[in-house]
């Protein structure tokens, strides 16, 4: 009984295993990124192994898109929710050690894994809905993310259903159950991401797979120190930019804010190479009010002052914002200095709704638009609003009054864009305006007077891109084999489980002896009454 139950157990965790080893291929680490990164960074990758030159370096690496997505069977209207969607090329197939002429995946073309195409009832020649999320290095929890129309969905034919031993089972997380997963074209789905030569994950390949099955914390290292040569500020969602007018660059984020670990990552950098700083806050409000008078939807830009006015800028009140007006929004709201003006704006909360807030200010100035007061760069990226050719064709994430808009503002977009039209002292605006997601809109940084400017950007950004770690920021590096074995064999003991059972069953037998020889018994002292 023993031996036996010791037997299952082991057949228990050799099955586990096998499962486990089968969904992940060839696959021994996996990398990550919270965003998406060059497609090149998987060659790059490829060229330091080359260098290297290690017994121990990897066999092959892979990139590819992995989202989470919603499948519609169209000939049944089945669905099935949380979705792993995996757009591939020959290079996922290659990897794995199959024939890419045997895995075509044409522009319409998706295979389904076995577990997902029992659910739906589908087989080949079927049409399935593919709906994905489309990401946005905009926060959606944010003022400017997208919070209607995210999703994007792909009419596709099912021309393959792949078990097991064909990657049918492939998953590079531990997962319990069937894997439910759909593989398309890579470049049909980075073309609907909106993501074209992007990706976000890369497949490591080992070249001693037998030595592979444990987990390896120096091979983990090795990988991580990889990403840190490899990665670039873009892979990180920065950039830093030349503005040749005002003799600076700038720092900006492809999420529109800078969050506070990278705001202070830029400044030790400044600080280190002897450059002066300027944090900018750029924000766009839903109107500026004198009385009746109302100029709308005007960016608004938080920084020192002193850059654009030369004016004595004291706050007027515990209730007054001081504001540096151009002379543009002056005469649209027919105000001069000590006037007291109306802000209102949007503020997203993080219970997830948009509330509108008021702010007092008083104009300590009215400036010309010239110099640095006519900067068109220093409001961010802000999707379905900056790049728009007409005022009236903005379409941002929140709700637009149209009726505001006049020929006066469309005449203002057309010659200055998205040049501020007011400006507020920066603890001022980052008091109204910060979130979680961080505090600036960018970073200003101006090199010694008589430097090259293309010189000093360039030293910079080398230099912030060595101070930022990659795997702090967006990178992850996981060793999924390891991690899938150790799920595999969990924490019970398969054996002693059984084991267990086996005593359990010898316990309920013993038992049911012991009450049948009483009731027999019971019997007996009846029978015996009964004679005697």
């Amino acid at each position: 009984m023993l031996s036996g139950a010791l037997l299952v157990g082991t057949s228990v965790r050799t099955s586990l295993r096998a499962l486990a080893l089968e969904r992940l291929g060839s696959v021994e680490q996996v990398i990550t990124s919270l965003g998406f990164v060059r497609e090149s960074f998987a060659t790059d990758l490829e060229s330091i192994e080359r260098d290297t030159d290690s017994a121990e370096g990897y066999e092959s690496i892979a990139p590819l898109v992995a989202v989470e997505g919603f499948v519609t069977h169209q000939q049944s209207g089945r669905r099935a929710s949380r979705v792993q969607v995996y757009g591939v090329d020959e290079r996922f197939w290659s990897f794995h050690g199959i024939d890419p002429d045997d895995r075509q995946l044409g522009r319409n073309a998706a295979f389904l894994s076995d577990g997902l195409a029992a659910e739906l009832g589908a087989v080949s020649d079927d049409a399935i809905l593919v709906r994905v999320e489309r990401p946005s290095a905009v926060p959606i929890s944010s003022l400017h993310g997208r919070r209607d129309d995210v999703g994007r969905t792909l009419r596709l034919g099912v021309t393959r259903v792949l078990d097991g031993p064909e990657l049918g089972e492939f998953s590079f997380r531990p997962q319990q159950g069937l894997a439910r997963s759909v593989f398309v074209s890579m470049v049909r789905l980075q073309q609907e991401l909106e993501q074209s030569g992007m990706v976000n994950t890369v497949l490591l390949g080992n070249r001693v797979p037998e030595t592979s099955d444990e987990g390896d914390p120096d091979r983990v290292a090795r990988t991580e120190s990889a990403v840190r040569r490899i990665a670039t500020l873009e892979d990180l969602g920065l950039s830093v930019n030349a503005i040749p007018d005002l003799e600076t660059f700038a720092v900006e984020s492809a999420a529109g804010l800078i969050d506070d670990k990278t705001a202070e990552a830029i400044d030790e950098v400044a600080i280190a190479q002897g450059l002066r700083t300027e944090p900018v806050l750029t924000y766009l409000a839903n109107q500026i009010r004198n009385g009746d008078r109302i100029t709308p939807y005007s960016l608004i830009t938080a920084m020192d002052l002193s850059v654009v006015s030369s004016a004595d800028i004291s706050q007027a009140s515990d209730t007054e914002t001081p504001v540096v007006l151009n002379q543009w929004t002056a005469d649209d709201l027919a105000v001069d200095q000590g006037d007291s003006l109306t802000l209102e704006y949007y503020v997203w909360e993080d219970e997830g709704r948009l509330v509108t807030h008021e702010a007092l200010l008083r104009v300590a100035d009215v400036i010309p638009i010239t110099g640095s007061a006519a900067d068109q760069t220093l409001a961010p990226d802000y999707p379905g609003i900056t790049e728009a050719n007409n005022v009236i064709d903005w379409d941002p994430p929140f709700d637009v009054d149209l009726g505001l808009i006049r020929p006066v503002d469309e005449e203002y977009w057309d010659t200055y864009r998205t040049t501020p039209k007011a400006f507020v002292p920066l603890e001022s605006g980052q008091r109204m305006w910060s979130s979680r997601w961080g505090r600036r809109t960018s970073v200003r940084v101006f090199p010694a007077m008589g430097t090259d400017l293309d010189v000093a950007r360039a030293r910079y950004a080398t230099a912030l891109q060595e101070r930022l770690d990659p795997l702090a920021v967006s990178f992850v590096v996981y060793p999924a084999r390891s991690l899938a074995l150790e799920a595999s064999s969990g924490v019970t003991d398969f054996g002693l489980y059984f084991i267990y059972f086996s005593f359990f069953d010898f316990f309920c037998f013993f038992l049911k002896l012991l009450l049948n020889m009483k009731i027999q018994m019971h019997h007996s002292v009846i029978l015996l009454h009964r004679v005697f």
